[in-house]
């Protein structure tokens, strides 16, 4: 279900509306609940996210690992940080990601680098900041839930 996502997952297409179906459906079968129950109250009860969170987890994963030097080399260049030295501005200072030029149409809005920088900027600055790959998933995935 993960495999990819953070590529294929931020389309709005019917290959991600079926995978999350398909996890409603095994959360209902894991709790023995009927077909018409509430799919939000069974991943609060699994402590599941759903899978659009999941993509945006693993996204969000990935650009810490390259902010970090964790990542592979070539991630840096398809990723562009804030890095303005002559004047001392927030997005710099919040690790902010910029867009080199911004989409101006839906198309547009779905690769890796668009989703990418609305993922990264929407995680708050403390939780970005994290010392470890591990604090910064378990207070990230804290945070989606």
């Amino acid at each position: 279900m993960d495999y990819g996502c953070v590529i294929w997952g931020h389309r709005n297409n019917k290959y991600t509306n079926k995978v999350a179906q398909i996890q409603r459906r095994i959360a209902k079968i894991i709790l023995n609940q009927p077909r018409k129950s509430k799919s939000d109250d069974l991943f609060n009860k699994l402590q599941w996210l759903t899978f659009n969170d999941r993509v945006c987890y693993h996204t969000a994963i990935l650009v810490y690992k390259t902010v970090n030097n964790l990542a592979p080399i070539y991630m840096k260049d398809i990723l562009k940080f804030s890095s303005n030295v002559s004047h001392n501005l927030r997005s710099i200072s919040n690790k902010q990601l910029t867009l080199q030029t911004k989409p101006r149409t839906n198309y547009f809005k779905g690769p890796f680098t668009y989703n990418s920088y609305t993922v990264w900027n929407s995680i708050p600055f403390n939780i970005k900041d994290s010392k470890s790959i591990t604090s910064f998933k378990i207070n990230y995935k804290k945070f989606l839930l």
